[in-house]
């Protein structure tokens, strides 16, 4: 056995504890005899569980496809060279249109004047001029007692041709030399599509001879200028003041002084006449 405590405290508390246990088990049993008894729940059939499927045999792995080769990169292109740039072209300058020229009104004709006294087989001028030239006869030198002098005028058959290229054509036919005025007999035709005329005398005209000396024109008073048409002819009387040495050889016909041959105005010309026989 196992020894009894001798503490009284502890004797008591344990019969109470006892007793307080005593208490609450005839509690119950007096709930337990006063309740309803509660029906059971009808019991509702287990559902059957399904049944479980065989697991599906696994799929072979597919093999795995070979990797395409990879196609060999082409090779690049060189490059084309670049074209030089075309050189730009100059542009071309406009021509300048040529003013049309007014119709020049018909002249009359002119009277056949006579031919100048010694000077056998000379022409008069023609008629239906595109702007006649003025027939001036040179003044017949005078003697020491006022008479006309004899013997004094001297013609010479020339020929002579010359021409620019502007399209100006001029013929001496004759020339007559007188104490005072020295004549040519001419014919002059002008032809150029860029123009409707040129002039004669636009500048200076004269004869020249070997010294050196002048004899300039004597201007026609209706034609200073000695103006052609284009696609015309002029004949007639060209005067130039002064004479001709007796000694000379050869004159020198001068048409506008310094001007260029191309000069669609007044194209220069310089002739060589012979005045001996």
């Amino acid at each position: 056995m196992a020894p009894t405590p001798k503490n009284p405290s502890f004797k008591r508390g344990a019969l109470a504890l006892c007793g307080a246990m005593a208490l609450l088990a005839l509690a119950a049993c007096s709930d337990r005899g006063s309740d309803t008894a509660v029906p059971p729940l009808p019991s509702t059939p287990a559902t059957p569980a399904p049944a479980v499927q065989p697991a599906q045999p696994a799929q072979p792995a597919q093999p795995a496809q070979p990797a395409q080769p990879a196609q060999p990169a082409q090779p690049a292109q060189p490059a084309q060279p670049a074209q030089p740039a075309q050189p730009a072209q100059p542009a071309q300058p406009a021509q300048p249109a040529q003013p049309a020229q007014p119709a020049q009104p018909a002249q009359p004709a002119q009277p056949a004047q006579p031919a100048l006294p010694g000077a056998a087989g000379s022409q008069a001028p023609a008629t239906g001029l595109s702007t006649p030239i003025e027939p001036v006869r040179p003044v017949a030198p005078m003697g020491a007692a006022g008479a006309p002098a004899t013997g004094q005028t001297r013609g010479v058959n020339a020929q002579v041709q010359g021409a620019a290229p502007a399209g100006l054509t001029v013929r001496v036919k004759s020339i007559e030399m007188g104490a005072d005025a020295t004549v040519l007999d001419i014919s002059a035709s002008f032809s150029n599509p860029l123009t409707g005329s040129t002039k004669l005398a636009f500048g200076q005209t004269f004869l020249e001879t070997a010294e050196g000396q002048r004899l300039m024109l004597k201007r026609p008073d209706d034609n200073r200028d000695l103006r052609i048409l284009a696609g015309d002819t002029m004949e007639g009387r060209l005067v130039f003041l002064g004479s001709v040495p007796a000694n000379a050889t050869q004159l020198r016909l001068v048409i506008n002084e310094g001007a260029s041959g191309n000069d669609l105005i007044g194209p220069g010309l310089v002739m060589q006449l012979p005045v001996k026989q």
